[in-house]
């Protein structure tokens, strides 16, 4: 049975910070990106992408192809919602995962991996799809299921 996606509407507002797992991979890094967007078309909020851990090799390499920025360090500041994007387990989130276990507003998690009961006991919202092949796929569902047109990303230009 697919998720009611539709709850996501009411629970993103204020202001945001995006989670990748450490040693984020493209996958995680896209699918924040993505989020980020949506949280951007959905109420005009600010958003921000936390990678703790930093960025794979790779990963770095598409963050710079396409202008896409993500902090790796440092808790959040003052934020409303968190979205967890792409990440199994809260260990992966390194020192933030012992912050989100506290944190007390609203936690949306979105992964493609297995559940996670230790996730379960922490979300707000927890929408998982093993049967996906990537979190990008189920980021690109809730787009459409929210009616938000995606905008694709343009390479930078060279120089």
């Amino acid at each position: 049975m697919e998720p009611d996606y539709r709850v996501l509407r009411s629970q993103i507002k204020g202001r945001i910070a995006i989670l990748c797992h450490h040693n984020a991979d493209p996958d995680a890094l896209c699918s924040a990106y993505s989020m980020k967007e949506l949280v951007m078309k959905l109420n005009a909020a600010e958003a921000e992408i936390i990678v703790p851990g930093g960025l794979s090799t790779i990963t770095r390499r598409v963050a710079e192809e396409f202008g896409i920025e993500a902090g790796e360090e440092g808790l959040p500041g003052d934020v409303d919602t968190v979205i967890v994007v792409d990440t199994g387990s809260i260990s992966q989130l390194e020192e933030l995962g012992q912050w989100l276990i506290n944190y007390e507003k609203t936690k949306i998690f979105i992964d493609h991996h297995i559940r996670s009961p230790e996730i379960e006991t922490v979300a707000t919202s927890y929408i998982v799809d093993e049967s996906a092949a990537s979190t990008c796929e189920i980021v690109y569902r809730i787009y459409e299921a929210l009616g938000v047109r995606y905008q694709r990303r343009r390479r930078r230009p060279s120089s």
